[in-house]
């Protein structure tokens, strides 16, 4: 997320010269164990959650938030003029956000994206002020329920943690959880 956020805030030229040191320094990183979580639910906009989570010993492997993810689902046309492949790609073929998708097309990309990512359980994290989410949640826990998928729901959280306990406490016990499963580490 901290990269491709920083794709909106530097110039293109310093990002490129960052992205590229970051690309050569990612082997040398220690691979991180513990169940694969995928998140979903509001979109963040700082890590504070996703600090959260990995501190208690799992990994974020995947997220659908419109500000990460969804800026490099997918391929693009390369068969077509690069401008108008550009354009189709962001404006036409990557996911929709929530906003402009049915309920049965975000239980089937959720339910897509946590296959490809092998992932343990998801989080379900919705902010107070955004009732989107919680409409999709029923529907999208059934399905991942049915492939035998844990699910842990946040809801009606502020945007910061104010009540960070609470909410690492159920971390705790969701991850306690999957760990007693066995994970697919």
């Amino acid at each position: 997320m901290q990269v491709i956020s920083a794709a909106y805030l530097f110039p293109r030229e310093e990002y490129n010269n960052l992205l590229e040191h970051f690309l050569e320094d990612i082997e040398q990183l220690k691979q991180i164990e513990g169940p694969r979580i995928f998140v979903t639910g509001s979109t963040h906009e700082h890590t504070e959650f996703y600090e959260l989570v990995e501190s208690n010993g799992a990994v974020i492997v995947g997220e659908d938030h419109d500000l990460s993810v969804r800026n490099f689902i997918g391929e693009m046309d390369t068969n077509v003029n690069p401008l108008e492949a550009i354009v189709d790609y962001y404006h036409l073929k990557r996911a929709l956000p929530a906003s402009q998708s049915t309920v049965s097309e975000r239980v089937k990309s959720l339910v897509g994206n946590v296959s490809a990512t092998s992932s343990d359980g998801v989080i379900f994290y919705i902010h107070h002020a955004d009732d989107a989410p919680s409409w999709d949640f029923p529907e999208q826990k059934k399905a991942l329920e049915s492939m035998g998928i844990p699910v842990l729901l946040i809801d009606r959280e502020q945007y910061r943690l104010v009540n960070k306990a609470e909410v690492d406490q159920k971390i705790k016990e969701f991850i306690k959880l999957l760990k007693s499963r066995g994970s697919k580490q």
